[in-house]
């Protein structure tokens, strides 16, 4: 396998600092893993806009060396940080920014991806410098690693078959040519083999719209009626990380299905991968991260996860749960006021979206589709927190004030056992729990 070609981004006020980067790196040079160049590399005699072009063009892996001289060049900005970005974007290259100096970058278009080192910490904030560039290079080799474990060797000709042993990851752009007719007649003979699928869609579509293909298939199946349908969308999603290890969307929809199968574990392993995959990762990659934390006791961590959410009412709803579990009345109440703060915007687009629950008392399927009903909810659920906070004035004043539509069994229903499966754990909020559940809960 070819060294991964890395391509190095950076002010030339920085040249003594990539320079030390470079030294770092020389290990993986010799090791055969990356064959590196910047423009000092550019011999004499040749025009060097093009070789830069050139370079990036066939780069696997960018590095940008940011500090504030980078930003303040239009050349590292408007030309090769934009094309590398768009690479990114294409999946045709991995941009990694490297932060070597303190500067104002946290709001730059490199901002949300995966900074080096951890924390984006510059080096002047490293003992020393070869402690920097050292935990820099260490992480460089595991996305190297990443990379080339996700590469496949095919020629111009070749079929990757299904019983070939190749690992799927990035092809040449016409790699695939004259495979078409190959991989329809093996989806011929192999209808049910996913497969079968992946290298039809890989052959004919090329391994960006290869990926797409398989996560809509994925989506297909899982919304199929049939139970057997839906089992086979795991082999979808499965198979598009097979193509393509950095796709978190293929990570949470597995998260989803685990979550379903009753394996939080797994959930949580894939749900993890989706955030740090996807920087920023979307309100629902984290809220069904925390759930998973919510679900498996660790309601700290549940707590810590949805306080990044901002602007999604479920994410403080579900964080006040966390805080009933442990025996924390008063945040909880603060966070259902946030929620029901949220709710009042008629426009947000969590009004789009249903909110599912799952009683533990027979598994009874609740489903919150109207805005009205979803803050009955949010308002029932403080009104229970004032009662469990001695706050029983209070509570029945918000109870009158919760706007709850005359059939509002279900909304009790899921605070109820909201009750029961957080609060009535805590010894100090059992009996309270269980006395608003009576007055206020019950069915008439």
């Amino acid at each position: 396998m070819r060294p991964l070609k890395l391509f190095i981004s950076y002010a030339h006020e920085d040249d003594a600092r990539r320079e030390e980067l470079c030294k770092h790196l020389t290990q993986m040079k010799r090791e055969g893993l990356i064959d590196p160049w910047h423009d000092r590399d550019i011999t004499g005699g040749k025009a060097w806009a093009g070789e830069i072009d050139a370079n990036l063009e066939a780069a696997d892996l960018v590095l940008l060396l940011i500090s504030v001289d980078f930003l303040n060049s239009d050349y590292c900005i408007d030309v090769e940080l934009k094309r590398a970005l768009e690479r990114h974007a294409e999946r045709q290259a991995r941009v990694v920014p490297i932060i070597l100096r303190r500067c104002d970058w946290q709001s730059a278009s490199f901002a949300k991806l995966h900074a080096l080192p951890k924390d984006g910490e510059p080096l002047e904030r490293w003992p020393t410098a070869d402690t920097f560039f050292t935990e820099v290079a260490r992480e460089l080799r595991r996305i190297v690693g990443e990379l080339r474990s996700c590469r496949i060797q095919v020629d111009d000709t070749g079929f990757a078959g299904p019983n070939e042993n190749r690992k799927p990851g990035f092809p040449r752009p016409g790699s695939q040519a004259g495979t078409w007719e190959q991989a329809r007649q093996w989806l011929k003979s192999h209808p049910l083999k996913i497969a079968a699928a992946f290298v039809f869609a890989l052959a004919v579509w090329g391994w960006l719209a290869g990926t797409d293909w398989l996560l809509r298939e994925g989506d297909r199946l899982y919304h199929d009626p049939l139970p057997e349908q839906r089992a086979r969308a795991t082999d979808y999603y499965e198979g598009a990380l097979r193509l393509n290890p950095f796709l978190a969307e293929a990570h949470f929809r597995l998260g989803v299905l685990s979550d379903q199968a009753g394996n939080p574990e797994s959930a949580l392993t894939h749900y993890r991968r989706a955030v740090e995959l996807e920087t920023p990762a979307p309100p629902e990659y984290y809220s069904n991260l925390a759930y998973e934390y919510l679900a498996l006791g660790e309601y700290g961590k549940a707590i810590e996860i949805y306080g990044r959410i901002e602007g999604y009412p479920l994410a403080a709803l579900e964080s006040a749960k966390a805080h009933w579990a442990l025996g924390q009345p008063r945040p909880a109440r603060d966070d259902q006021a946030q929620a029901i703060r949220w709710l009042k915007a008629d426009n947000a687009d969590h009004y789009r979206d249903p909110w599912y629950f799952t009683t533990a008392d027979g598994g009874k399927g609740i489903r919150l589709i109207k805005a009205e009903d979803k803050r009955c909810y949010a308002r029932l659920a403080f009104a229970a927190s004032l009662f469990l906070d001695g706050q029983e004035a209070d509570a029945a004043q918000a109870m009158l004030q919760t706007g709850c539509p005359d059939d509002a069994a279900d909304m009790k229903d899921v605070v109820a056992d909201d009750l029961q499966r957080y609060a009535e754990t805590v010894p100090d909020l059992r009996e309270r729990s269980r006395a608003f559940r009576q007055r206020y809960l019950a069915h008439s």
